[in-house]
This record gives structure tokens, C-alpha cells and sequence, in this order.
């Protein structure tokens, strides 16, 4: 089933695990209430690996999230054409590679904030290093993805 049709979705547990939902059903009333979502994460990362990743956007993925990654130089560098990247993004990961940029980046951010949140490090100098186009590119990306300005964000790691 590709990641597309159930990004954002809610599905019985059936319809996405098939005969597996009576695995995990199984070992979560063995694990109890504190390992349930380490159960899920653990089924999942099974069948992603017996699927196997799209070779091609695995390749991909690891050249994203960075300063000056590029879709359009990024599906040349794979010799493929931009449209199949995307179609093949939507398959694998839910949505396109320039969300994915988006969120790799954003993850970026989020490990530096205590730095941030510390004056360690100034919002404006991190948003460059990052790869935004200036400080208030990091904060619609931030708020866009959290809910939260990068300055809430960086003060919620000092509380």
C-alpha cells in the first residue's frame, strides 16, 4: 500500500497489519501499557525491512535535510526526472522529497535548541548553519511543523 493513501489517515489496525494485527494484539497484552508503542515501532520496522526501501529514495534521503539540497539536483544526480522522484517519494515515505527537506531539516533544529534555548547559539546564526534562507524561513518551518515559534520551542528544552 503506498505511504500516500495513509498519511494522516486512521485505519483499523486490520486493513494496515493485516494477519500480523493478532501478533501485535498478542504481544501488547504480554508487554503491558508501557511498551505498547516499542511493540508497534518494533512490527512496523519488521515489515519495512522485509519490504525493503525503495532503493532510490533511501539515496535520496541521505542527501536531504542539508544546506543547498535541491530536489530538482538532487533527481538529476540519481538520473531520474523530478516527477518520478515525486511519485516515487509519495509511494515510499507519504509525501514529497521537499516535505521530507523540510522535515529533515526541522529535525535538525529541534537536536540544537537547547543550544538555542541555552544563548549558546542565536537563532539567526543557527537558521543559516541550518540551511534556511534566514531566521524567519526557520520560523514558519518551525511553526508550520511544531505549532510553536523556534523561540517557544528552544524555551520548552529550559523548562
Amino acid at each position: 500500500m503506498p505511504a500516500s493513501e495513509v498519511l494522516d489517515g486512521r485505519f483499523a489496525l486490520a486493513d494496515v497489519l493485516g494477519g500480523r494485527a493478532a501478533e501485535l494484539a498478542e504481544r501488547i497484552g504480554e508487554a503491558g501499557d508501557e511498551a505498547v508503542f516499542e511493540q508497534l515501532e518494533g512490527l512496523v520496522s519488521a515489515l519495512v525491512r522485509e519490504a525493503g526501501p525503495d532503493p532510490l529514495v533511501l539515496a535520496a534521503t541521505r542527501r536531504l535535510g542539508f544546506a543547498g539540497s535541491r530536489v530538482e539536483w538532487l533527481a538529476d544526480a540519481l538520473g531520474i526526472s523530478e516527477r518520478q522522484l515525486r511519485r516515487r517519494f509519495h509511494t515510499a515515505v507519504g509525501y514529497g522529497p521537499k516535505m521530507l527537506d523540510r522535515v529533515l531539516r526541522f529535525r535538525r533544529f529541534v537536536s540544537q535548541a537547547p543550544m538555542a534555548a541555552s544563548g549558546e547559539q542565536d537563532l539567526a546564526r543557527l537558521a543559516a548553519d541550518l540551511g534556511y534562507a534566514d531566521q524567519s524561513h526557520l520560523t514558519r518551518d518551525c511553526v508550520r511543523l511544531s505549532g510553536l515559534t523556534p523561540g517557544q520551542l528552544a524555551e520548552r528544552w529550559q523548562s
